[in-house]
């Protein structure tokens, strides 16, 4: 939504997978796919039982962990090998003084109280024109979780609220990335899942160089380029929202015979008890009274 490019883009051969999502008050149009990328859009998924389902955002507890407020916390346990979890304390807003933070193994990072709806989430900004968490450790098989936190961007377009370098997967639940786009590359992974990413200079998610996006639920606002923008052949996207589906109900014709015939009955009885003798009593009493019988008749609807 409102993104100064389209809304999604795929590219030089990219493979972009939508089902289910909406898209508005994007400058440059809902979808475009140039230099050979392909978009793939399923507008009802609901018959293959995958709505509403996570896509592999698979987010562990356990292990040692260590409460943070502060930068210098934050780096010294990020850097502490035998810290598996980083928990942001509750109300915390870390603010980088100078570089990005670098991660170099896997980890969790979680906010604390971070999770339930509408909670402000604590908070990561970075350092004015840096990258905020940048994931650079070599070593094959990496994972980064993240939830319940926001991170905070002040970077240029270039610059990532998370940059994902090749080898890593990215899990992030419940999060709120803002300022700068969330950057995957080479042969890595980024599962998103009801997070929204708001405000970026450059695109909500950029996604490129054989690197893959699953993404379900949340939102991408206000981007200044694209909202998601796949890029390069073996790059893959998918992302699903939930469907909010309308269904119409109405009740056969036998309760609805039943239901007549009662208000019939009703109707006789009313007019004797209240001893109507106008015509014009009695048309009245009838219209009212069928009102009441259309009401069970007539196809009423439900959103879910």
């Amino acid at each position: 939504e409102g993104s100064g490019w389209e809304g999604i883009r795929a590219a030089e051969n990219a493979v972009v997978r939508l089902e289910g999502c909406t898209m508005r008050n994007n400058s440059g149009g809902d979808r475009n796919a140039v230099d050979g990328g392909r978009i793939e859009r399923t507008e009802d998924l609901a018959s293959g039982g995958n709505a509403g389902q996570p896509v592999g955002v698979a987010v562990a507890e356990g292990g040692s962990r260590a409460a943070v407020s502060t930068e210098a916390e934050l780096r010294a346990a990020l850097g502490d090998s035998t810290v598996e979890t980083v928990v942001v304390k509750a109300g915390a807003r870390i603010e980088l003084s100078s570089d990005m933070v670098n991660i170099e193994r896997s980890v969790r990072i979680e906010g604390e109280g971070g999770s339930g709806d509408g909670a402000v989430l604590p908070t990561i900004v970075g350092a004015e024109g840096q990258h905020v968490l940048w994931l650079v450790g070599t070593s094959a098989g990496m994972r980064c979780e993240l939830e319940g936190v926001r991170i905070e961007g002040r970077g240029d377009d270039s610059d990532g609220t998370i940059n994902c370098r090749p080898g890593w997967t990215v899990a992030a639940a419940r999060c709120e990335m803002v300022g700068n786009q969330i950057d995957i590359s080479g042969e890595s992974r980024m599962e998103l899942r009801d997070c929204t990413i708001m405000d970026s200079k450059g695109s909500g998610v950029f996604v490129y160089g054989g690197a893959s996006l699953s993404m379900e639920g949340g939102a991408v606002r206000g981007s200044q380029e694209a909202g998601v923008c796949v890029k390069y052949s073996d790059t893959r996207a998918e992302v699903r929202l939930p469907l909010r589906r309308t269904q119409h109900h109405s009740c056969s014709a036998a309760p609805c015979l039943f239901r007549l015939l009662a208000m019939m009955v009703m109707i006789v009885h009313c007019a004797e008890a209240a001893q109507f003798t106008r015509p014009t009593d009695v048309v009245c009493l009838c219209l009212v009274l069928a009102g009441r019988a259309a009401e069970g008749c007539g196809g009423g609807r439900q959103q879910r």
